[in-house]
């Protein structure tokens, strides 16, 4: 910056304040899209796919009473106070209602993908602007709450009952082409979608009852379709067990004393017989007593005898039940039985065998132990980790009552040494709870940062990531930015991935001999040491040659992207006009530039209308891909806008739902509303709404403003290429 100085020696003074002047300029040209920017929004949902048919809307509003007088556009936080939040509360929770009727009515007729579609992406816009609403009021949230769970009750059952029309369908075909082995497989697949049918249609009526408190909406005819078709998939089931499976009869007993532990298990025994009173003879058969599976092996009568090692059973049971439970390639159906039990509670051993030397913040903490009583292996009981008191993990011991079981250690642990536990975590069950602990000691982990500090004019920027010496990330931890040694002045906090950056003005005291040394430093908290790192840069004096012209650029360089357009446009027109009024060969009289003033005006219109597409929907595609869902909504909307302003606004800059009037009321084709009515609507949400956007409704309304700038310039180019070429289509002679 120096260098550019003293090249251009005073002009370089000059060439500081231009710019200066020009930012200044931009800004108060600007003006009118602050204007805009900052006021509220009242595009109200209409059109074919924002209403169903029937539903009464908000019509739009232009901004314009009887007398054609301006009306202030309302801001939605503003609306309690001005129209009531209840009354747009309540016409959207039972836009939302109505929603879950015509879904149930298209299961009624069979279309499940148009009966999820209901309740989907289109629901799904609606909700997020019934949940903006409520934000602004108290005691609402339930509500939101509800409909959300009543949508994915809804989208639940529609799955649940779409899977059994396809395994039904798929079994169907099985029997009708003789193969029964797949056949029974198929009925014992249909019998699990059934049951998950049953418990699906249970859970949304009872979410119907919820969301009818909220949207005053009568979900009886829904009731009834639910009900309905959770009734026709059981009869059917109910068919197919019958004609896929032999019926089998199961009876039972205790030989002896019917107490029952896990040291002195309970002796069953049984007989499995068919229907008819065929004894299901000479084969090996599962059991499922209590909450243990046993296998046993019938003999030519049908009778068989197991062990229970009672585990989780309550020691307040008064009986255990025993099932039958067939394979999937079995021709019999399941039975069931019980035996009256007195469940005596035992105190079971937990051991641990292996565990860590030492822990440190974020390692794996890995042990390895086992479970008995009196020596008796323990099999299928879960077990749980914690260090400090700090869940880490879970899992399961094996046949042989053996475990492993890890987890990350804490980084909330400050503490030297740490107690690391195993338990069995048991309540009310025929085992008692037991634990197993030991102390280790925690190691302080070492850690590295690293900075990267660039400047611009004044302002320094520290950026950098902090991890482990072995490169893990560590996130949200506190940075502190310093410069020349001071205190912190600021303090950034690392992301996901350990990253940080920070900005800082760097002050006049600190730039008197031309350098600053900036450091980034982390305390060393939680289990962590501290870690540190500096660097100098140059900088400019306070009043040295490079000040004024740098503090000019930096303040072009970080306007915002719509004041540097308005900045290039500006130079472009000023270079156009000064070549223009100094070129020798010019003609002083405006005919004789021996091109129509047309011509001219044509050009320079498409090259506007060209920068909507070639600058700013670009732009917002890129911030789209970012994940930054408002900014491309905000950037298209800036196309779209650029793209009507010059017909549709005034003098007096206008708001966002003014615009949309005016281009209604002169007749814009429908699809070109529509496509307006969407991007509007996307911006006012992106601009005025308390949760972010989603990436779908940024991507419809990209979409959407991409094809109404495209229309509308080909529609444009149309207009020009008739004008040029007269009323007899050819151009001028």
């Amino acid at each position: 910056m120096r260098d550019l100085l003293q090249r251009h020696g005073a002009r370089g003074d000059r060439l500081a304040v231009a710019l200066v002047s020009a930012t200044l300029v931009v800004g108060l040209l600007g003006g009118g899209v602050g204007a805009e920017s900052a006021s509220g929004g009242g595009i109200a949902e209409t059109g074919p796919t924002a209403s169903a048919p029937g539903d009464s809307a908000p019509p739009p509003d232009d901004g314009q009473s009887g007398n054609n007088s301006t009306v202030r556009q309302v801001n939605p936080s503003d609306i309690e106070e001005n129209e009531g939040l209840g009354s747009v509360e309540a016409w959207l929770a039972g836009k939302l209602g109505k929603r879950f009727e015509r879904s149930s009515k298209q299961l009624e007729k069979g279309e499940y993908e148009a009966a999820k579609k209901v309740v989907g992406e289109e629901y799904q816009e609606e909700y997020e602007q019934y949940a903006d609403i409520t934000d602004e009021m108290e005691g609402k949230s339930a509500n939101v709450d509800a409909l959300e769970r009543a949508r994915k009750q809804q989208q639940a059952f529609l799955t649940a009952v779409r899977k059994y029309e396809r395994t039904y369908d798929r079994y169907r075909t099985a029997r009708e082409n003789g193969s029964e082995r797949r056949a029974r497989r198929l009925a014992r697949e249909l019998r699990s979608v059934s049951n998950r049918v049953q418990r699906r249609g249970d859970a949304l009526l009872a979410s119907y009852r919820a969301a009818a408190n909220v949207t005053d909406t009568n979900f009886s005819e829904s009731r009834r379709i639910v009900a309905n078709r959770t009734a026709n998939v059981t009869a059917r089931q109910r068919e197919v067990e019958r004609e896929s499976f032999v019926r089998t009869e199961l009876t039972v007993g205790a030989n002896g004393d019917r107490t029952a532990s896990f040291t002195d298990p309970l002796v069953v025994t049984g007989r499995l017989r068919a229907a008819n009173g065929t004894p299901v003879a000479n084969r090996t058969a599962t059991f499922r007593v209590g909450e243990t599976n046993v296998t046993a092996r019938t003999d030519a009568t049908g009778e068989f005898r197991v062990a229970y090692r009672p585990t989780y059973l309550s020691p307040d049971a008064s009986a255990v039940r025993v099932r039958f439970v067939p394979d999937n390639r079995s021709v019999y159906r399941t039975s069931n039985a019980s035996i009256p039990v007195d469940v005596r509670r035992v105190e079971p051993t937990v051991r641990l065998t292996q565990t860590p030397d030492s822990v440190a913040s974020n390692r794996t903490v890995t042990v390895r132990g086992n479970v008995t009583v009196n020596g008796t292996p323990v099999p299928g009981v879960p077990v749980r980790l914690t260090a400090s008191d700090e869940y880490l993990g879970n899992a399961r011991t094996g046949e042989n009552g053996g475990f492993v079981v890890s987890g990350r250690f804490p980084t909330a642990v400050t503490a030297n040494r740490s107690t690391v536990a195993v338990s069995l975590p048991l309540r009310n069950a025929a085992l008692a709870p037991a634990n197993a602990t030991t102390t280790v000691p925690v190691e302080r982990v070492d850690t590295a940062i690293s900075l990267n500090a660039s400047r611009n004019g004044t302002t320094l920027r520290a950026a950098g990531r902090l991890t482990t010496a072995d490169g893990e990330p560590l996130a949200g931890r506190a940075i502190h930015v310093e410069l020349d040694g001071n205190e912190a002045l600021v303090v950034a906090e690392t992301d996901g991935a350990g990253r940080y950056d920070a900005r800082i003005e760097i002050p006049e005291s600190a730039r008197e001999d031309g350098n600053v040394t900036a450091a980034a430093s982390f305390d060393g908290n939680r289990g962590l040491l501290p870690a540190r790192s500096a660097e100098t840069l140059a900088v400019p004096t306070p009043g040295g040659p490079g000040s004024a012209l740098e503090a000019a650029v930096r303040t072009v360089t970080t306007a915002p992207w719509w004041a540097l357009l308005l900045v290039g446009c500006g130079v472009a027109l000023s270079g156009y006009a000064l070549a223009g009024r100094f070129r020798p060969d010019r003609d002083e009289s405006d005919g004789g530039s021996g091109r129509p003033e047309t011509d001219r005006g044509s050009g320079s219109t498409a090259e506007s209308v060209g920068d909507h597409r070639t600058v700013l929907l670009p732009l917002a595609r890129q911030q789209l891909d970012r994940g930054d869902a408002d900014s491309a909504v905000n950037t298209a909307y800036a196309a779209v806008r650029r793209r009507f302003a010059s017909e549709f606004e005034d003098d007096r800059p206008v708001t966002h739902a003014e615009l949309y009037a005016r281009c209604r009321n002169a007749g814009l084709p429908d699809d070109q509303l529509d496509a307006l009515r969407r991007v509007t609507q996307a911006y006012e949400r992106a601009r005025f709404s308390s949760r972010g956007l989603s990436a779908e409704t940024a991507e419809a309304a990209l979409s959407a403003g991409s094809s109404l700038v495209e229309q509308t310039e080909a529609d444009a180019g149309a207009t020009r290429t008739n004008a040029d070429a007269g009323p007899t289509g050819r151009g001028a002679d």
